[in-house]
């Protein structure tokens, strides 16, 4: 699936796997499953989401440089791009695991193992 990111930057775009990986479904599920996950699960689980997920993408940094692909970058580039690039893709993404994986905290879910 394509994001069409031009909004936000000239010619920008990312293309997300339209399935979703069990390894993205069992860190999705343990993040949620805690009522207060600190910040670091918070940024490990967006760190796999983004490095799984996102398969090619066509983004520059804050100085115009292209910034390789999640799975090839290191943190520090990745958080070089704009945080609005970076905030549509996540939704995205976060939208098409919730479809994907149940509430927890519902009573109807099995546990991932």
């Amino acid at each position: 699936m394509r994001i069409d990111l031009s909004e936000h930057q000239s010619g920008a775009w990312a293309d997300i796997l339209d399935a979703v990986p069990y390894k993205v479904i069992k860190v999705a599920a343990a993040v949620a499953k805690k009522k207060d996950p600190t910040q670091d699960e918070e940024e490990q689980a967006n760190q796999v989401l983004l490095k799984t997920m996102v398969r090619a993408w066509n983004v520059k940094d804050a100085e115009g440089k292209e910034v390789k692909v999640p799975r090839e970058a290191t943190v520090d580039e990745i958080e070089m791009v704009d945080g609005f690039i970076l905030s549509k893709i996540f939704t995205t993404v976060t939208q098409l695991v919730k479809s994907k994986v149940p509430d927890p905290n519902s009573g109807n879910a099995s546990s991932p193992s």
